[in-house]
């Protein structure tokens, strides 16, 4: 998913519980922000999962992304990536919340 505040609402909702009556200007720029992103971060690791960073450069990677983000734990391991840290952390915290069953 693109970054933007549909990635941001859908953060709010379903990694940081936030919920949907929370207005639209309220809820933090995950997507966009490393500083929000890495709140969610450190929320996936409250609820036992790692995280791993990394960069890429477009001109050296088979990514067509520069960044990836890989969340895991016992059971599962996702790797999303994007065009910005940020984007790659949040797609990755959708998925993982999606598809891991202790979430």
């Amino acid at each position: 998913m693109t970054a933007g505040k549909e990635l941001d609402a859908l953060i709010a909702e379903k990694v940081m519980g936030l919920g949907l009556s929370m207005p639209e200007a309220g809820v933090p720029s995950y997507s966009t922000t490393i500083t929000d992103a890495w709140t969610v971060i450190e929320k996936l690791t409250e609820r036992g999962a790692s995280c791993y960073i990394k960069a890429y450069s477009k001109t050296n990677s088979c990514c067509a992304e520069e960044y990836c983000c890989t969340v895991l734990n016992k059971q599962q391991r996702i790797q999303e990536c994007g065009d910005t840290a940020a984007e790659a952390i949040c797609n990755a915290a959708i998925r993982w919340m999606e598809d891991c069953t202790d979430a």
